[in-house]
């Protein structure tokens, strides 16, 4: 038996462009209330936990309060997040005037060609802000 292992002509021009998502920019409103519902949410369920306790569940009250600790955590880090975007961006933009830690963003050169090649465009720098920032925890930063 013979294989048979040419290889067949590569078809291109085939694949779909990738559409790129821009980032969610929120208002200052959208933030805080985002912020107030997420936090009565985690707020709604201290009775619950009260509640096992009160009834003996001790164990499975205290999973519940350190799971609204964890959830508290990641609002909070959530929070500080859209808000730092929030004001870059208005520095960046011109709108609000640029502060001495806003001079001392880094930026990386790949992001900067990014930017001279879309000039007409402040999008890049919402992206910069998404990317960056999603690989740390504003939570733990020092500012």
């Amino acid at each position: 038996m013979r294989r048979d292992l040419s290889l067949s002509p590569r078809v291109e021009d085939k694949r779909e462009l990738k559409v790129i998502e821009l980032p969610v920019q929120f208002s200052l409103k959208e933030i805080k209330e985002h912020f107030e519902e997420s936090l009565n949410e985690v707020k709604a369920q201290y009775p619950v936990a009260d509640l096992l306790n009160k009834n003996g569940n001790e164990n499975d009250g205290n999973t519940i309060l350190r799971s609204q600790v964890v959830l508290a955590e990641g609002l909070l880090d959530f929070f500080i997040h859209e808000m730092s975007k929030f004001c870059l961006f208005k520095m960046f933009t011109g709108q609000w005037s640029k502060s001495e830690k806003y001079y001392r963003f880094m930026v990386p050169m790949s992001k900067v060609e990014d930017a001279i090649n879309t000039a007409n465009s402040k999008d890049w720098f919402l992206i910069i802000l998404m990317i960056d920032s999603a690989e740390m925890s504003f939570y733990l930063m020092k500012v």
